[in-house]
């Protein structure tokens, strides 16, 4: 073999894709993606990312359809996605799941940012999912102590916690939310402080808030929800006017001034995601996969809401936060 032609085919093996299994010849693979707001704009690029890595390249060997609204609309959709024949759905967020679940028994199914999936009854067991379905949940049951836990750290001095717990007019997800809740009140005793539940309807924030009030609260804890999200700058106004720490489950409530969050390590469970996705789409059965929990999280602290609550975080905790914005 002469020089240039043993560069050329040099050239030719770097440039091949990462994983080239991933392109089979002539196959064209679709994958429909569900979510609820804000579902899209935190899950969808990094998932990208980590699909290009495997070798997949959108319009060459995979098309990714896109479909997001509130959850009355979900079930709609995932029907409308359904009608482009995917070999594959992604759903982010339980309402989401919920709504693919019931379109298609046979069309695999991957999850990812569910809190409970066995609660919502889409699966039968993290272990063995079983049917169509299998993903990545953003939670276990030590995630509750350790957010009282967080609380505690930052000021010794709480000991009652006000939860909100919303609810969406007695959806199946609304089953998630009381599995987290009945999750914080468990760890409360053994955390030291009391735990004061409030569950409003999505509708009324407003309301919540005002019983947060006047429960009388050192701190605030509110549980995952599309609905508190889209709310976050008036919660974090509210529980600074009230002076009153608060966790999350998510960094933007953070950035929009609230205290801290605790919660999964979201790039990498979305980066996991497309591991699943190609495990599914070579050939594998979803219902055989099994659930995976998150082994990483990601702690962050607002030092400027902090500053307004009069509260000196302790340096111990400083040094663990991933995220801290001054």
């Amino acid at each position: 073999m002469n020089r240039r032609a043993f560069l050329t085919g040099l050239g030719a093996m770097l440039a091949a894709p990462l994983d080239a299994e991933a392109q089979q010849t002539g196959k064209l693979w679709r994958i429909g993606v569900l979510a609820q707001p804000p579902g899209l704009a935190i899950f969808l690029e990094t998932f990208r990312e980590g699909l290009r890595e495997l070798g997949y390249i959108e319009n060459r060997n995979i098309v990714i359809d896109t479909r997001e609204a509130e959850f009355r609309e979900l079930p709609g959709l995932a029907n409308d996605l359904l009608r482009n024949h995917p070999d594959l759905l992604v759903t982010v967020f339980s309402a989401a799941t919920v709504a693919a679940k019931q379109a298609t028994s046979t069309t695999p199914i991957l999850f990812v940012d569910v809190a409970d999936p066995v609660a919502i009854e889409v699966v039968a067991s993290l272990a063995r999912p079983g049917g169509n379905v299998t993903g990545l949940t953003n939670n276990n049951t030590e995630v509750a102590a350790k957010r009282l836990q967080l609380l505690r750290e930052a000021n010794p001095k709480i000991s009652r916690v006000a939860v909100i717990a919303c609810c969406t007019s007695g959806l199946v997800t609304d089953r998630v939310i009381r599995s987290l809740r009945d999750q914080i009140e468990h760890a409360g005793p053994s955390i030291g402080v009391r735990i004061e539940s409030v569950m409003p309807q999505s509708a009324d924030v407003d309301a919540a808030i005002s019983r947060v009030t006047r429960s009388r609260a050192d701190a605030l804890l509110v549980t995952p929800n599309p609905s508190m999200l889209a709310r976050r700058v008036q919660i974090a106004e509210h529980a600074i006017r009230e002076k009153l720490p608060t966790i999350f489950d998510v960094e933007p409530h953070v950035t929009a001034g609230g205290l801290m969050s605790y919660s999964a390590d979201r790039p990498t469970m979305y980066r996991r995601a497309a591991a699943f996705a190609d495990k599914i789409l070579r050939g594998t059965q979803a219902g055989t996969i099994a659930i995976e929990e998150p082994t990483k999280y990601r702690l962050a602290i607002n030092m400027r809401t902090a500053k307004a609550l009069g509260l000196t975080i302790p340096p111990s905790l400083l040094l663990r936060a991933d995220q801290v914005i001054e």
